[in-house]
């Protein structure tokens, strides 16, 4: 919903040879979104495996996958498309996203009372307040109606005046007390959704107080089912932790968040999600062990496999258990040479060739090399 209206405008300005450059889209990629969704897997995955105890497998992929994708996508397609309409209609009715030069608006009424607009032939580029370029279609069409509903201007002391007073609603709403049209593009992401709702008429009060109820549920019980994984993890595994302790843990965590508010603001946040996604590699791997993993478990227990058949000639950890030469070069061709390795046993096994082999790991190399590009791009992006 937030990047929607800017979209919107980016697509314009990419058709008119223009735009912001492919940081932006970056910053916005999915892949950003699955480091953050992998770094939170060992909490949220301890808190799913706790509340669906008993529950079948289909109960379990229905609950988690199946109805969060149906409510997104419709979440999504309303909202996010009534931002949309909401964007387009405000741009036919002349709404814009003025830039003024903040320096110049601070001027006091003496600095400006030799600004005389009486008897002078008023141009776009006659007019500093908008810095050292001219002023542009949507500084100088706010200028101009201005000036066409108040005749009297006399000074330029009128005009910063009166873009100081309005700074907060001026070329994003039609008036102060007229909120049915919101240009959205140029809002913060965090007034956006409530300038949506506020474009629902007398709806609107009552969806902004609806907005920030779910809000504050959605912090609550995120925190409160943070604190408990944290508790049960410090409780070396006790399932049922000792209520203090979670409230312990419940402070600590709004503490340290209030701490990074306050010593970093947005910055320690950037921070902070940067470190999050940095975290998500180590787990993507091994999340691609605890795929496999469940699948043999579930085939285990189906009986379409083993449990006592053929294991690997090399466990996992067998070479940090002994100091063994041939352990550590097995465990290093495994790790390095995996291509190979799957090739041997494709081909002991009549299940494919050499072109299977190279695709796994090509597609294994360059997912984890495309990891590691986008940990360093957000390093840099941080400093």
């Amino acid at each position: 919903l937030s990047t929607a209206p800017r979209s919107v405008d980016r697509g314009r300005e990419y058709a008119d040879g223009e735009g912001d450059g492919p940081e932006m889209w970056m910053d916005g990629w999915t892949i950003f979104y699955w480091g953050w969704w992998i770094s939170w897997s060992p909490f949220v995955g301890m808190f799913i495996a706790k509340i669906s105890r008993g529950r079948t497998i289909r109960q379990f992929i229905n609950g988690t996958l199946t109805a969060p994708m149906i409510y997104t996508f419709l979440w999504l397609t309303i909202f996010g498309g009534g931002a949309i309409r909401t964007e387009r209609r405000a741009a036919e009715q002349g709404l814009c996203c003025p830039s003024w030069d903040a320096n110049f608006l601070l001027y006091t009424d003496a600095q400006l009372s030799d600004v005389t607009l009486t008897g002078a032939t008023l141009t776009q580029d006659s007019f500093l307040i908008c810095g050292a370029d001219k002023c542009g279609d949507c500084e100088w069409g706010l200028i101009e109606s201005y000036m066409t509903a108040n005749p009297g201007v006399e000074s330029m002391g009128d005009i910063v005046n009166y873009i100081t007073s309005t700074s907060r609603w001026l070329g994003m709403y039609k008036s102060a007390d007229d909120r049915s049209h919101a240009r959205l593009s140029c809002m913060a992401s965090e007034e956006m959704w409530f300038a949506l709702v506020s474009t629902y008429g007398d709806m609107g009060p009552l969806l902004c107080i609806i907005s920030l109820i779910g809000i504050i549920l959605y912090f609550v019980t995120s925190s409160d089912s943070g604190s408990l994984v944290i508790d049960i993890m410090s409780a070396n595994g006790d399932q049922e932790p000792p209520i203090a302790q979670r409230i312990f843990w419940a402070l600590v965590e709004g503490a340290t968040a209030t701490a990074l508010l306050v010593a970093g603001g947005k910055d320690s946040l950037n921070a902070l999600q940067a470190a999050s996604v940095a975290a998500g590699l180590p787990y993507t791997i091994i999340m691609c062990f605890i795929c496999i993993s469940t699948w043999r478990a579930l085939a285990m227990e189906c009986g379409d496999l083993n449990p006592y058949g053929p294991d690997f000639a090399v466990a996992l950890v067998d070479p940090f258990s002994m100091l063994s030469p041939k352990l550590w070069c097995l465990f290093l061709k495994n790790l390095f040479l995996a291509p190979v390795t799957l090739y041997g046993v494709l081909k002991k096994h009549k299940l494919g060739g050499a072109a299977v082999a190279i695709m796994a790991g090509v597609a294994m190399i360059g997912w984890v090399a495309l990891i590691i590009c986008e940990i360093i791009y957000c390093a840099t992006r941080t400093q």
